[in-house]
């Protein structure tokens, strides 16, 4: 019998690599074989990471289900909000943030909201940051410059 709890030499999981790939199918006989989406890559990178890296939202659901942890950060504060954030995909962001993914964490001196009011996509911009704020990220938490996210965007 395969071991679906096998790692590679980088640590990344059956699971993780088909979260990846977005492999969907994959991923969804991987949970029913008792896969541990709990685990963490030599990166610090999660499962939830990896799938919200792909986009795709089928595989970020089912993990949703397995009731992963969303506020596991990478070593620099990355958290799987960050990743789903940087795929612009607005639904994958909602359903994190409403599982309670914490929208005020930092990674690289900035917030989710902050990274937000930084792009120059206006198509992404405004959207991202009204989900943001929906979700309660408060846009007066500051980063290591002291900086809230009004005197980010500003100086962009």
């Amino acid at each position: 019998k395969a071991d679906v709890n096998a790692t590679n030499t980088k640590g990344e999981s059956v699971v993780m690599l088909a979260a990846e790939g977005a492999k969907a199918d994959a991923v969804k006989q991987l949970l029913a074989s008792k896969a541990n989406v709990h685990v963490t890559d030599a990166k610090g990178y999660t499962t939830m990471m990896m799938a919200a890296k792909s986009g795709c939202m089928e595989v970020v659901s089912q993990l949703l289900k397995a009731r992963v942890d969303l506020n596991i950060a990478t070593p620099d504060g990355e958290t799987a909000l960050f990743f789903a954030e940087d795929t612009g995909n607005q639904q994958m962001i909602k359903a994190l943030l409403q599982a309670k993914a914490d929208p005020n964490t930092l990674h690289a001196g900035l917030t989710p909201l902050m990274r937000a009011a930084m792009q120059t996509d206006q198509q992404s911009q405004v959207p991202t940051s009204k989900v943001l704020l929906n979700a309660k990220a408060d846009p007066n938490v500051a980063n290591e410059q002291g900086e809230t996210v009004l005197m980010v965007a500003a100086g962009r």
